[in-house]
Formats: structure tokens, sequence, C-alpha cells
């Protein structure tokens, strides 16, 4: 999936999650966030997606894809929120995700 087939519509605010999260998995240039081969499930390195978006001044606070949060746990509430499927690498969830 590219971001340039599917942009987003401008009735999307660019600020909220869904759209930072649109921008962050069609960019090639994140590698800690991509889609499956499929283009149907989001795949997160969770340590790579920390150390390279969460961190604090891994972003400029400024950028329009920084997060409000620098936890992991907080940005999968957001994605289970919207309903996002994804897959985590290098996660140990009590709950078997």
């Amino acid at each position: 999936m590219d971001a340039g087939e599917n942009p987003l519509p401008d009735s999307i605010n660019p600020n909220n999650f869904p759209a930072k999260l649109w921008r962050l998995v069609n960019s090639p240039a994140n590698e800690a966030i991509c889609w499956d081969s499929l283009g149907e499930v989001i795949v997160i390195d969770q340590q790579r997606f920390e150390r390279q978006v969460l961190s604090p001044g891994s972003m400029s606070p400024n950028s329009p894809d920084a997060f409000k949060t620098t936890n992991f746990s907080s940005f999968v509430r957001q994605l289970n929120l919207y309903g996002t499927s994804c897959e985590y690498l290098g996660c140990n969830f009590p709950d078997g995700r």
C-alpha cells in the first residue's frame, strides 16, 4: 500500500492519531512500522518503534507525526481504540498478543 494511492480525505484532521499512523506506516523512510505483505495488517517492531518514534527527542515536538505518548502500551491502546489490526515484533504481552 502506498500513501499516494490512498491519500487522506480533506475532512480528516492531519494531527489526529489515525492520520499520523497513516503517514508513518506509509513512509518508506520509517523502518519501525509497515504494512504486512498483503497490505492488511500493520507490523510494528516494538524496540525500533520505541527508539525511532516514541522516545523523547526522536522527533521534534512540533512534527506533525509526533505522538503525544512516549509509552508503547498507550500507543497500543490507541491502535485498539481505532480497531487497527497489528502484529508486534519483539513484544511479550501477557494476553498473548
